[in-house]
């Protein structure tokens, strides 16, 4: 499975790269055989005005099915890469049951 991340107005440093990645494959650590591409888009929606607007999207593509995607908007953008990866887990483990 490879992990490809993107940014939107996050300056995406090593340490948060580190984050995304880790928790990303924790998540999706049993499925790593059925998935291709876990893609990463990091974004602050509000730039500058702040808020709750930190949103991680993460589109999993498996090797076989539709490709899957999850998103979640918080205020802190490690929080929001913890339950949109939490998310993730959850789809495609109901998707490869269905399947």
């Amino acid at each position: 499975m490879k992990i490809q991340i993107t940014t939107q107005r996050i300056v995406l440093r090593r340490l948060l790269r580190t984050f995304i990645e880790d928790h990303v494959m924790s998540s999706l650590r049993q499925f790593i055989a059925d998935i291709t591409l876990a893609h990463v888009e990091l974004s602050d929606r509000n730039g500058r005005r702040g808020g709750g607007d930190k949103r991680c999207r993460i589109r999993i593509v498996p090797k076989i099915g539709d490709a899957i995607v999850v998103e979640d908007t918080e205020a802190n953008p490690k929080r929001a890469i913890r339950q949109a990866a939490l998310l993730a887990q959850v789809a495609i483990k109901r998707q490869l049951r269905l399947a």
